[in-house]
């Protein structure tokens, strides 16, 4: 018969939802590396504030010129494609979702929006390149792989717009 003390000690790590002969750095429940799972939720949030700047430049008082609104639409569709598979992930792993701790404010010029969608694009192709050097996850390099080589097309988009754009507002024009 399993004495009490034993049965307390397997009690306490199955609430706390350790198991004492895991690897650390891993998820007890699934066996996902820690770093695969804070990359998933890392980009869960990156992609949802870009949806956010995405709506923005799409808001009909707002005019963002035609080409602009064709790149919010291509990142928002794109995104939330993304963010619904890796929140499947994060719930077959058993890891929570991320909640972010504000909205993003609302750029209030197509040049500010452009800023803002450029240093969220950076900050995902920088996370992303720093997983593929890590992870060894084939399903979460592959996505890694495909953020970076979208994230790199966006950014080179948005690099040239926000050139347009610059040179629509420069003196003497």
């Amino acid at each position: 018969m399993i004495g009490l003390r034993t049965f307390a000690v397997a009690a306490a790590l199955v609430l706390a939802g350790c198991d004492a002969g895991a690897p650390t750095g891993t998820s007890q429940v699934t066996g996902v590396a820690a770093s695969d799972a804070q990359f998933v939720q890392q980009m869960v949030l990156n992609h949802r504030e870009a949806v956010v700047l995405a709506s923005a430049a799409l808001d009909p008082t707002r005019a963002a010129p035609l080409p602009l609104q064709r790149l919010a639409q291509r990142i928002e569709f794109q995104d939330n494609l993304e963010i619904g598979q890796m929140s499947r992930w994060l719930r077959q792993w058993q890891v929570p979702s991320p909640v972010a701790s504000a909205s993003p404010s609302r750029p209030g010029s197509n040049q500010a929006w452009l800023a803002a969608m450029m240093n969220n694009r950076r900050k995902a192709l920088a996370a992303a390149a720093e997983l593929q050097r890590t992870s060894q996850n084939p399903q979460v390099l592959d996505l890694a792989a495909a953020i970076e080589r979208r994230l790199r097309a966006e950014l080179k988009a948005l690099r040239s717009a926000a050139q347009v754009a610059a040179a629509a507002h420069s003196p003497g024009q």
